[in-house]
């Protein structure tokens, strides 16, 4: 068996991602003590609920991992744009620490939240700070566990921490079918067969998406024969990818977090409507929405395609883009394309995410179901992903040492 798994390594990767999966499904289930189940306020339909499911979390059961990879999908994001284009980088273990400072305190901000809207079985030891406390404590530490399994199947599986998100989606629509079904056997039946069609136009813009690319023809100085002719270098057309779509619905729902903590501190029950504003059931709420969309992927299509790290490998290697001078030319000049696809992917994502919720926004039995299409094209988009690692590992299969 160690044989099989040593010459074929992808499988032993498999394994290892079955493993987390598993534990990860099981940790969900984990309930928090003293926690009464039958009186949990956050509803299995609400948008926090949505945003929770997104980041392999789930405020529909109340358990270990209810917090999923929400606070480390913030840290992440804003780790990565407070370096974008710095000249200077910070060391490993700073920039490390200083994010994992930014995930404690989100994941301390959501915790407390969701805590203070539970109900708790009276205790004779415990008093009602004291569960709030703990519940709390628990709720963070599931989530920095969540992230150590994600940076474990990183390492040693396949998918990394986009699997634990992909699971999370995909125990969640387990809910949302039934609902679907109900709504396409009723009078609404049309409502829910314009949703379906989107949902399936979304997916295919996405696959498109993901395999387009705009080609930039550069001069190898290294390369010596025809195939100089054919270099150039690739920009996605949609360079973000589906991250957009994923971080806006979990920074939409860190304000409600904020708002559930200040009623309680303030005994003010009444700041909590304005929590409506940053739901996708709201006028604003789809407004932001989408402007955190566009702005998220214009961000993190300067992440993926760094130009100042482009030009300087341009530099170093002597590569060039032709009519193009190298250094501060070639920046610039990368710079502008990669703002054009980023903005237009933006659009285009913006686009295929609002119109069913714009459309059916008075309808609220069909609530649950509108954001389908944007969740069915962060799963093709994970989906992708992961496909392009499996196929890169068995790849590297193919060359052999030559001695």
């Amino acid at each position: 068996m160690r044989n099989f798994l040593f010459r074929y390594p992808l499988v032993k990767k498999i394994l290892f991602s079955l493993w987390i999966s598993i534990v990860f499904l099981m940790g969900r289930y984990i309930p928090l003590p003293h926690v009464d189940m039958s009186q949990v306020s956050l509803v299995a339909d609400s948008s926090l609920e949505v945003a929770s499911a997104l980041s392999g979390g789930s405020l529909a059961n109340i358990g270990l991992f209810s917090l999923g990879l929400g606070p480390w999908m913030y840290s992440t994001v804003l780790n990565r744009v407070c370096t974008l284009g710095r000249k200077r980088q910070v060391g490993g273990n700073t920039q490390q620490r200083k994010q994992l400072l930014v995930m404690l305190l989100v994941a301390m901000i959501q915790g407390l939240g969701i805590a203070l809207t539970l109900t708790y079985v009276e205790h004779s030891i415990f008093n009602s700070i004291q569960l709030i406390a703990m519940t709390t404590l628990l709720l963070v530490a599931g989530s920095f566990v969540l992230t150590w399994l994600g940076n474990l199947n990183v390492t040693y599986g396949v998918g990394g921490s986009t699997l634990i998100m992909f699971l999370g989606m995909i125990v969640s629509q387990f809910r949302a079918v039934p609902i679907f079904v109900d709504v396409l056997a009723g009078p609404k039946a049309m409502y829910a067969l314009f949703i379906l069609v989107w949902t399936l136009l979304s997916i295919y813009v996405t696959v498109v998406f993901e395999k387009a690319e705009y080609r930039i023809p550069i001069e190898r100085v290294s390369i010596n024969s025809e195939m100089v002719k054919k270099a150039y270098l690739p920009i996605r057309v949609n360079p973000s990818n589906g991250m957009p779509i994923m971080y806006a619905y979990t920074f939409l729902a860190l304000p409600q977090y904020f708002l559930m903590v200040l009623s309680y501190l303030l005994k003010d029950t009444s700041l909590l409507q304005y929590g409506v504003y940053f739901t996708t059931r709201n006028e604003i709420g789809i407004g932001i929405y989408l402007l955190l969309v566009l702005l998220l992927s214009y961000s993190f299509a300067f992440v993926n395609l760094d130009p100042l790290s482009i030009s300087k490998e341009f530099r170093a290697s002597g590569d060039y883009i032709k009519n193009v001078r190298s250094g501060k030319p070639t920046q610039l000049y990368l710079t502008d394309y990669i703002r054009f696809f980023g903005i237009f992917s933006g659009i285009i994502m913006g686009i295929l995410l609002s119109t069913p919720l714009i459309l059916f926004l008075s309808e609220q039995e069909l609530q649950t179901i509108t954001p389908l299409s944007g969740i069915f094209m962060m799963m093709t988009g994970m989906v992708l992903m992961i496909r392009e690692e499996v196929f890169t590992s068995r790849l590297r299969r193919q060359y052999t040492e030559l001695f």
